[in-house]
């Protein structure tokens, strides 16, 4: 894997999907928020905290961070994609101790000691997400915490996992390489603490987090799956087979997440995500 390339591929994938999350934005938190809380309740988050959020995409957790630790306190969201950060720019216009930065966490120097560092679904996307573990490490003061969180297996973050597997499956298509980065490749969370282990972290803890994504109906939750697949994942979908057979490749997959339908109507679809902690000596 080249991560120069690697690192490439995503800046386009993320900044491609920038509009799109903006969109749904809201509707993503309404989902996560389980696994903010838990992330800001793992870092001891206080007011007058100085905070770090690690790939704050579209500005969340940063946003919701920067509540908690008020005037005297500061939030720095970091992202590779610059269009992700205009977005967090947009939506974080009123809160003045958040900044958003467009920058690669891996070359970034936040320049003051932290009392926390934040990372939502952010280190699975990065090929060198040991390397960010050992600046994290050395950004934060002594007792400070990394928290962060990563997906589950596939079968048990559907939200994810769905849109993109049954098409896959649908296709037969090969899965992509292993050593790619990618939603889960980092749900062995025994691995992920003994890495943390071996850069010289304490009292690493592992909370699994249940977020069930709820839509108001079939038709949003499509809506929602086809605006959020990264453009790269389309072109191998669209180069296997005509435009007719993706769209009725979607009605088909409305079909089947029929089974997550409640007595309302709206769908309620399960997420796990794990929520890692680690202090630093």
């Amino acid at each position: 894997m080249d991560s120069i390339v690697t690192k490439q591929e995503q800046r386009k994938n993320w900044n491609g999907l920038a509009n799109a999350w903006g969109e749904w934005g809201d509707v993503f938190e309404l989902g996560a928020a389980p696994v903010s809380k838990a992330l800001f309740d793992m870092a001891g988050l206080k007011p007058g905290d100085q905070v770090l959020d690690i790939a704050c995409g579209i500005g969340e957790p940063a946003l919701s961070a920067g509540k908690i630790v008020g005037a005297k306190g500061k939030v720095v969201g970091i992202d590779i994609a610059e269009d992700m950060i205009a977005q967090a720019k947009m939506r974080g216009s009123a809160s003045a101790n958040v900044q958003f930065l467009a920058i690669d966490a891996a070359a970034y120097d936040i320049g003051v000691s932290c009392d926390a560092i934040l990372s939502r679904f952010g280190f699975m996307f990065m090929p060198d997400y040991q390397e960010v573990f050992k600046t994290s490490y050395a950004a934060l003061k002594s007792g400070g915490v990394l928290a962060f969180s990563v997906w589950d297996t596939p079968d048990q973050a559907l939200t994810i996992s769905m849109a993109v597997g049954f098409f896959f499956r649908e296709l037969n298509l090969p899965p992509p390489p292993k050593d790619l980065p990618n939603p889960f490749c980092m749900a062995n969370t025994d691995l992920v603490g003994i890495q943390l282990a071996a850069l010289g972290f304490k009292d690493i803890e592992v909370r699994a987090v249940e977020a069930p994504f709820i839509f108001e109906s079939v038709a949003q939750y499509l809506d929602f799956a086809r605006a959020l697949i990264p453009a790269s994942i389309n072109k191998i979908i669209a180069e296997a087979c005509d435009a007719a057979t993706v769209e009725a490749l979607w009605q088909k997959l409305g079909m089947r997440v029929k089974e997550f339908e409640t007595a309302s109507g709206t769908l309620s679809i399960k997420s796990s995500a794990f929520c890692i902690g680690a202090t630093k000596r």
